[in-house]
């Protein structure tokens, strides 16, 4: 019988090389791989050889033991190979001289065994050993082909050990693999080993040393373990040897129990296999599940759930937000950084970092060397092996001390098209470090999904910053201010707001002394002012030609003074520096409402931020005002409203008296108007500019119809469509005449709304509830009043009373629900508030009589 250790021995090692065959045929094929497995089909040549030829299987033992010497040769190759790949060494013309050394000794063997002749078969007692006889002199070929193609693997080892220009890899365990084989096969010249497979135990160890090599690379990944051809390859092998083994009780319970004939005992076996392997491999499976597939399953939904939620997402910083999350939950990645390349920086930049203390404290450069070294690689690369190449030597010190200091282990690059857009680098958790290999395929896969969410996200960022930003001065425009205004103003309700319009005093005088050009360049010096005080407090925008509008949540009036005053100061140095090129200070009004002090919504405290501004600038210009307080950095003053609404009387009556001698209704029913908006307006205690506004925009809110066809403005018979459709024109031409008015375009919005309904049904702008300007909202009651008690040319007046039911009617449809009950209440206990004017007190007086 053949020695039962060496059968033993052999199978096991073939069994050992056929499941690491089937393992690694499921990695990622590059060349290391490659020649990887070219090493694990000789050593299976190699040992399955050796062993069939103990056995003496057909067609001879002879014809085996050359097929296992054969497989010798090329592990010393596939070695060679290996190592070459390894190191990344290009020797080809030593290769080929190897190869061809190599194969010619082999063919040269065959026929008479010169170099290394076949072992003889002997029986001693009852055992068959083969014993190596009749070693000869040329045997000394072998050993010298093969102590050069050794001794030059275990030289490269040795250079690159030494070397720091190239990439450091673990020696040690490689060159002990390669040492074994090489030894294990010189130990069978000696006698004490003619009779036992020291060769095969030799590449068992070196299994150990290879494995081992291949872990710390990297290449070894536990999910290759669950493919079906390595299930299939466990199932046949396991099964094959639990039926082996129990043959024989298979054997004797078909005989006697099952009383089979010969043949049938033949199925009954192929049967009895089969249920085994079956066995084996459901066996396999549920284990693979239990520890693989689960997981995979888990990272699978991990992506999926990613995916959706990036492809979706138009902000880039979400983009970042989400891709570290899918990081920590799918792999355990923990010292996560996303750097990206920020075009105007020129460099890539951190935007995302589960370490915020170090978010901000590196960059890289475009060239950065770590940059050229990861478009190099394929997936997730190991640091270490970066700080073993050649790349890393360029790195200054300091680059060096910080990205060492971050901390991380691994890195990706975020690849778009043929560039590298971003890089992630991470570590793994302890407790993921026995299979870190396992989460590479998902974390390059979410590098690769994060790669084409960020580039969408920026490429629509850019355009929204090109929509939402002015040219000229980079501040935000005013078409994308107000819904971000709005938006934090709603965010921020719980506290106080501050809305400041600056406005540049006598800017067209500016641009015709010094030119258009010099013009836009004080605008960017004062918008760069602006930006750099207000910061991240809040938002600036270009609100008009002129003004610049500023939001700054979480400031009260103390602190958007403080910060007004600065700005002023600031501004009124542009061009004062240099005497050269002394010119003309640059002085602002500055208008200041804060909620909730001043304004309850957001269009309130835009609209009196621009009063205050139109304040400031009829009495004198390069002031501050906050609403209802005028602060210029002296005591405050008094502002005389008297005096103000005397300076445009004349104009103001002038234009009325234009329209009367067109049509006498519109110029006394602007005067009761007036009376009954101005007492509305202080009976709910409206301060005295917004009474003013009241007053002036109530004279002038028919103006527009001066433009109205006579024939339309007196018809007797109720209007057309068509011609109703015209008369509705009266308000934009209203409009028209106001812009061409010095310093009276305040009143446009209420002049503008006062045909607005409160259900949003009216006209021009259809516009609803309290996005109506209150001085329009006053203005429709009062106008709606005295329409309906006056005589007109197509019917008779009503009387008051009624006049009052029909409003109370259209209060919260037509008329403000709020306002609508004190006006009826005013007007039924006819009270008036003209207490600064005796004339026109008994003026009013008569009307509510």
């Amino acid at each position: 019988m053949i020695n039962s250790a060496y059968a033993m021995i052999s199978g096991i090692a073939v069994i050992g090389y056929l499941l690491i065959f089937m393992v690694f045929v499921n990695a990622e094929k590059n060349k290391l791989v490659q020649s990887f497995l070219a090493i694990v089909l000789s050593m299976v040549l190699w040992t399955g050889g050796s062993l069939l030829m103990r056995l003496q299987a057909f067609p001879s033992h002879i014809f085996w033991y050359h097929i296992s010497l054969g497989g010798m040769f090329l592990m010393m190759l596939g070695y060679y190979h290996f190592v070459e790949n390894y190191y990344e060494e290009k020797r080809t013309l030593k290769r080929l001289v190897y190869t061809l050394t190599a194969g010619i000794a082999f063919v040269l063997n065959i026929p008479s065994g010169i170099f290394f002749p076949w072992p003889n078969i002997v029986q001693e007692g009852s055992r068959t050993v083969m014993v190596y006889e009749d070693i000869t002199i040329f045997a000394a070929v072998y050993l010298i082909i093969g102590t050069v193609i050794v001794g030059n693997i275990l030289w490269i080892i040795l250079k690159n050990s030494k070397s720091r220009g190239k990439r450091k890899r673990p020696t040690k365990p490689l060159a002990f693999g390669i040492l074994a084989i090489f030894l294990g096969n010189a130990a069978l010249l000696l006698p004490l080993f003619r009779s036992f497979p020291i060769d095969i135990v030799a590449g068992l160890v070196n299994v150990f040393f290879l494995v081992y090599v291949l872990v710390q690379r990297e290449l070894f990944r536990f999910k290759m373990i669950a493919y079906k051809n390595v299930g299939f390859t466990f199932s046949f092998i396991a099964g094959f040897t639990l039926f082996y083994a129990l043959h024989p009780l298979f054997s004797a319970f078909a005989r006697q129990r099952l009383f089979l004939s010969q043949e049938s005992q033949v199925f009954f076996h192929i049967g009895v296999f089969t249920v085994i392997a079956g066995g084996m491999y459901f066996l396999w499976k549920t284990l693979v599940s239990a520890v693989f597939i689960k997981a995979q399953e888990y990272q699978a939904e991990v992506l999926k759930e990613f995916n959706a939620k990036v492809s979706k997402s138009l902000r880039a910083e979400k983009v970042y937000g989400e891709t570290m999350e899918s990081l920590e939950k799918s792999v355990g990645a923990t010292e996560i950084y996303i750097f990206v390349f920020d075009p105007e920086e020129d460099r890539f930049i951190s935007v995302m970092s589960d370490q915020p203390l170090k978010k901000a404290s590196f960059t890289f450069r475009k060239d950065h060397p770590l940059l050229k070294w990861m478009k190099e690689q394929e997936s997730v690369v190991l640091m270490k092996s970066f700080e073993h190449s050649i790349h890393y030597r360029s790195l200054w010190e300091e680059e060096k001390r910080m990205l060492d200091s971050l901390g991380s282990t691994h890195g990706v690059a975020i690849k778009a098209s043929d560039h590298i857009s971003g890089i992630i680098l991470l570590s793994f958790s302890k407790e993921k470090n026995h299979s870190r290999g396992e989460d590479f395929g998902t974390v390059l896969s979410i590098a690769t999904i994060a790669s084409a969410a960020i580039e969408n996200a920026q490429r629509y960022e850019k355009a929204h910053k090109e929509a939402s930003t002015d040219q000229l001065t980079e501040t935000l425009n005013r078409r994308y201010f107000y819904p971000l205004g709005q938006e934090l103003f709603e965010k921020h309700k719980n506290q106080a707001i501050s809305f400041l319009i600056v406005n540049l005093d006598d800017f067209k005088l500016f641009n015709q002394l010094y030119g258009v050009k010099k013009g836009d360049e004080a605008l960017r010096e004062v918008a760069s002012i602006l930006k750099g005080t207000v910061g991240n407090y809040g938002e600036v925008a270009r609100y008009g030609g002129k003004e610049f509008a500023l939001i700054l949540p979480d400031f009260d009036a103390y602190k958007a003074k403080e910060m007004a005053v600065s700005l002023r100061d600031q501004i009124e140095q542009i061009g004062q520096k240099n005497a050269q090129d002394f010119q003309k200070k640059i002085t602002v009004s500055i208008g200041i409402c804060v909620y909730p002090y001043g304004a309850s919504r957001f269009e309130e405290l835009i609209e009196n931020a621009e009063h205050a501004v139109y304040e400031v600038k009829r009495n004198g210009k390069n002031a501050i005002k906050v609403f209802n307080t005028y602060v210029d950095g002296k005591e405050p003053q008094t502002i005389d409203v008297q005096s103000i609404y005397d300076e445009y009387k004349s104009t103001i009556y002038a234009l009325t008296a234009a329209i009367d001698a067109k049509d006498h209704y519109t110029f006394q029913h602007s005067e009761n108007v007036a009376a009954y908006a101005v007492s509305l307006a202080r009976k709910i205690r409206l301060n005295d500019d917004i009474v003013e506004n009241v007053r002036q925009a109530a004279l002038l809110h028919d103006i527009g119809k001066i433009s109205i066809p006579e024939h339309i403005l007196n018809k007797k018979d109720g209007l057309t469509d068509s011609e109703y459709e015209v008369m509705k024109k009266h308000v934009e031409a209203s409009i028209d005449i106001i812009r061409h008015l010095p310093s009276l375009d305040y009143v446009v919005p209420a002049v503008l709304g006062h045909h607005e309904r409160f259900d949003g049904k009216g006209y021009p702008r259809r516009i609803s509830g309290e996005d109506i300007p209150i001085t329009a909202r006053i203005l429709s009651l009062a106008d709606a009043y005295d329409a309906i008690t006056s005589n007109r040319c197509y019917r008779p007046k009503s009387n008051p009373e009624k006049a009052l039911g029909i409003i109370e009617e259209a209060a919260g449809t037509q008329f403000d629900p709020k306002l609508a009950p004190l006006f009826v209440e005013m007007m039924r206990k006819k009270e008036w508030y003209y207490e600064d004017d005796v004339e026109e007190d008994t003026a009013v007086q008569n009307l509510f009589q």
